[in-house]
């Protein structure tokens, strides 16, 4: 089995390290589709480890361009992410 962890620091404004502003609400299951990774092994990785769920949203902070990422919660809701690279 694989092992995978992140980490973020998440601030109320913006400083020097900024990379992007994040918009983030709950969905129910059915609002958006899940993203995916479009790296077959990513894919397995995100979808077998619960830790590696964020992968879209680490790729999305990579691509450094806006985008909406859908990511598994709780039981029966998604997280809608709104990403907004920084200035």
């Amino acid at each position: 089995m694989a092992s995978f962890a992140a980490a973020f620091i998440l601030a109320p404004a913006a400083g020097d390290h900024t990379l992007a502003a994040l918009d983030i609400e709950t969905a129910s299951a059915g609002a958006d589709a899940l993203s995916v990774m479009d790296d077959s092994g990513l894919e397995v990785l995100r979808t077998g480890v619960p830790a590696a769920r964020c992968l879209p949203l680490l790729g999305a902070l990579a691509r450094n361009f806006n985008e909406v990422i859908a990511l598994e919660y709780v039981s029966g809701t998604r997280l809608r992410i709104t990403v907004t690279p920084w200035q």
